[in-house]
């Protein structure tokens, strides 16, 4: 079941055989608004990230590269965790564009 209506990486292209290097991480953030809130649905890295974007594709989901938000994110909040105030400007206006 698809329950995100966006999802922000790190990357758009990817070349699954740089993950064995650890210089290499791919990130993926799903998040799905409701009302003026923001919700982290699934936070993942590398293999994980490709597919989650895959699934994104699939399903026409926005997918939007933005490195330092996707990182920070994925570092900051947890799956199915309300996003903070902090990143809420920048949400809006990923938001505003699709």
């Amino acid at each position: 079941m698809i329950d995100f209506d966006i999802l922000i990486t790190n990357f758009i292209d990817y070349d699954i055989n740089l993950i064995s290097k650890d210089s290499i991480y791919y990130y993926a953030t799903a998040i799905k608004k409701v009302d003026n809130n923001y919700t982290v649905i699934k936070n993942d890295i590398n293999i994980e990230a490709i597919d989650i974007m895959k699934l994104a594709k699939a399903n026409n989901i926005p997918i939007v590269e933005d490195p330092p938000l996707t990182r920070a994110l994925n570092m900051q909040v947890e799956q199915m965790e309300e996003i903070p105030e902090l990143f809420q400007k920048a949400l809006d206006e990923i938001y505003a564009k699709i």
